[in-house]
């Protein structure tokens, strides 16, 4: 798809493609916080699909892992923070 709308840790995030690439530009908003943008590689195979989040403002490196929805939109998941180790949820639909 040509977006993403995804949640996560209270964030809603839109992930937009780079023209056909697998490159997307991520950005997250929260009430009463910063922005947070940050460059994503979306890889899926089949109904897995891999995610790495590279953060270089925040020193942040980060890959989620999930599973594409029967219905082909739908992805929910695990994210870990490479550094820390904290996982969290997050769920996202693929819009065209």
């Amino acid at each position: 798809g040509s977006a993403w709308d995804e949640t996560e840790n209270g964030y809603a995030g839109v992930w937009t493609r780079r023209g056909s690439s697998n490159i997307f530009d991520a950005l997250w908003t929260q009430p009463g916080t910063a922005n947070v943008t940050a460059t994503l590689t979306i890889t899926v195979t089949g109904t897995k699909v891999s995610i790495q989040r590279r953060q270089i403002d925040l020193g942040w490196d980060i890959e989620y892992e999930g599973t594409l929805a029967s219905d082909g939109k739908t992805v929910t998941g695990t994210g870990r923070v490479l550094q820390t180790g904290v996982q969290f949820s997050w769920q996202a639909t693929i819009r065209n």
